[in-house]
């Protein structure tokens, strides 16, 4: 049986959650005063902990580091569950550990990285890469039963909801390329580019240099002026929410996919170059039968294939785009073999029709998911080791 240390009753109450949906079971919980034996000190750092290592810190308070001084039976997880930290997290933690004589295998770094494992290095800190957000999406998508639908409205679908550079770049370019007429697109939080007197190049640098930018001028202005857009089977779904408001579960009950056959999935990450984040974006068009590609960061799909089995059906989609490490020339990439689908749609759509099986066999992949679930294995190793 695991102790875990709680901080405050906000805390105890963030533990107990987080170790139900682990199905964690057998532990005890206790004030960090009290603790007497072996027991493990979780820490919810979000993007603290990018904040404050690289100030030369732990995210925890002096009274916490004075206990784990003494204590060392004490173990210690900086757990993001939902995002990536920085790559170089354990580069930094090293340092901080030995200054304050903290043994590096006490601690445990669990976050969203697919790269994190690569920067490991020669340190003993321990690192685990995390899927929740995608086996809880999973949990969510298989109590979804449809029939799959042939005649579809739209060749392609990309929803966008955050404000973020890539999305709206991407926009302009499928813009430019006279393709969004045939897109199911949204850009929920459009309204929010009017914030910008003038777009600043630290937005657009992310992804282009100012030739590329001023070449985008007249997609940039129609975006801009076009604002806030719902997607056509959205409307209904989503009319009447707040925009910093999803509701996913519902998304899928309502099935806006079944009206595409092309999901342009738009992933959470994709400037970074040493961030790799597979998130339950990545897995909506497997279970919803639907031809994916992917908008993402260098070597998703990479990492993609590693972790599962879907069929991404290459002999139709050319994914060469993942191997692009400029972010620009990989968007152009993602934009010319959209643009070369439409140019072959009726064969896409022929493909499309006559291919259930191998979109049922991606269907039957997600419920592996669900019944394999890997992190809570491995969380139930790590409390019990």
């Amino acid at each position: 049986m695991t102790t875990f240390i709680f901080l405050d009753e906000e805390h105890k109450n963030y533990l107990k959650e987080k170790l139900s949906f682990y199905e964690v079971i057998d532990y005890n919980l206790s004030k960090i005063n009290d603790v007497t034996i072996p027991s493990t000190l979780l820490i919810k750092t979000n993007f603290n902990l990018n904040k404050s290592i690289i100030d030369g810190q732990l995210p925890l308070e002096d009274y916490v580091i004075n206990v784990l001084k003494t204590n060392k039976e004490i173990k210690v997880i900086f757990f993001n569950e939902t995002e990536p930290d920085n790559y170089d997290v354990v580069k930094y933690l090293k340092p901080i550990l030995k200054n304050f004589e903290l043994n590096e295998d006490r601690f445990t770094v669990i976050n969203n990285n697919e790269e994190l494992i690569k920067y490991k290095s020669d340190s003993k800190i321990n690192v685990h890469v995390n899927h929740p957000h995608i086996y809880a999406s999973a949990k969510e998508m298989i109590k979804v039963n449809y029939e799959y639908k042939k005649d579809k409205k739209y060749l392609f679908m990309s929803y966008n909801r955050n404000l973020k550079a890539h999305r709206f770049f991407f926009l302009c370019l499928l813009k430019k390329y006279n393709l969004l007429d045939n897109i199911d697109w949204s850009w929920l939080r459009g309204d929010e580019m009017s914030k910008f007197i003038e777009i600043p190049n630290w937005f657009y640098n992310q992804i282009m240099n100012d030739e590329q930018f001023k070449n985008l001028k007249n997609e940039i202005d129609f975006l801009i002026k076009n604002g806030r857009k719902i997607s056509e089977y959205e409307y209904d779904i989503i009319k009447d929410l707040k925009t910093d408001f999803f509701d996913y579960p519902n998304h899928y009950v309502l099935n806006p996919y079944e009206n595409s056959y092309v999901h342009i999935i738009s992933e959470s990450y994709y400037e970074d170059k040493d961030a790799v984040l597979l998130s339950e974006k990545s897995i909506i068009p497997l279970y919803f039968s639907q031809l994916p590609i992917f908008l993402a960061s260098y070597k998703h799909l990479d990492y993609f294939r590693k972790k599962y089995s879907f069929d991404l059906f290459d002999d139709i989609i050319n994914h060469d785009y993942d191997d692009e490490f400029d972010n620009y020339k990989r968007m152009e990439m993602v934009v010319k073999e959209i643009k070369r689908i439409d140019d072959n749609k009726n064969e896409i759509i022929k493909f499309c029709k006559e291919s259930n099986h191998r979109f049922e066999k991606n269907k039957k992949l997600i419920y592996e998911i669900v019944n394999e679930f890997d992190d809570s294995k491995y969380f139930k190793n790590l409390f019990n080791g």
